[in-house]
């Protein structure tokens, strides 16, 4: 009998108090994620000389940043969440995430090239093929068999299939929600600040709103890793276990002629 997956309203309770109760350990990838953004910012402002140069470096770093900690803060919270003991001052969790920068980058490629495709060759596919390779990452970062290249695709797959729908609902909802939640709260911030003279055609004010919306979401990345490190957990806990030549039962035999 197949167990049920974690409900909507538990993914959510559970990655905020997550988020909460250990935000001290966030403090440091979130910062390391904004390191970049705030030196392209410092270089654009003072307009730095070799500017598209350096806009370059830097995105790049960025790139490589992002691989990095996102692989960090997957391993971290799925700590938390098996109740593995963390020694906040351990710096192997952040050196070791380095050397699995390369073969998590090329999982993403492959599952962003098959995602892109299918929403050139519809829609839908785009849609589904989505659902079915998101976790591929998490497999590729957490799992120690079948989670390189395709392989992690194919695993990630394996653990969505036949509930593609309820994973859409639980990765989808949980992002969605937070996600009106900050815009409202940033519609709120740009009101206070411009004293209700919202204009997104003012230079200005537009760069005011990409420094929040930036700001914001980088702070809450571990949320949204969260939920989707709670949604895979609960796949991989609730998935029907498959049958082995050991474990299937054996075919009856033909009657004698």
């Amino acid at each position: 009998m197949e167990k049920n997956l974690i409900s909507i309203s538990a993914v959510i309770k559970d990655g905020w108090n997550l988020y909460i109760d250990n935000f001290q350990k966030f403090v440091n990838p979130i910062l390391i994620l904004l390191a970049p953004y705030v030196l392209l910012f410092v270089v654009q402002y003072f307009e730095v000389p070799g500017l598209d140069a350096l806009n370059l470096i830097i995105l790049i770093v960025s790139v490589v940043i992002n691989l990095w900690i996102s692989i960090l803060l997957i391993r971290l919270i799925n700590d938390i969440l098996i109740k593995k003991e963390i020694n906040p001052s351990e710096e192997s969790l952040y050196q070791s995430s380095v050397s699995m920068i390369a073969s998590y980058f090329w999982v993403g490629i492959i599952t962003a090239v098959i995602t892109i495709l299918g929403f050139i060759l519809f829609i839908i596919p785009g849609i589904i093929f989505a659902i079915w390779y998101g976790f591929s990452g998490y497999v590729n970062v957490l799992e120690k068999e079948n989670n390189k290249g395709y392989a992690a695709l194919k695993t990630s797959k394996e653990l969505v299939k036949g509930r593609w729908g309820k994973t859409f609902l639980r990765l989808v909802i949980p992002g969605l929600a937070i996600y009106f939640v900050v815009m409202v709260i940033i519609i709120g911030l740009m009101y206070a600040i411009t004293g209700g003279n919202i204009d997104m055609m003012s230079y200005q004010q537009s760069v005011l709103l990409n420094i929040l919306s930036t700001v914001i979401f980088l702070v809450l990345a571990p949320l949204f890793i969260s939920f989707t490190n709670i949604v895979y957990n609960s796949l991989k806990e609730t998935r029907m276990p498959t049958a082995t030549p050991e474990t299937a039962p054996t075919p009856p035999e033909a009657p004698l002629a």
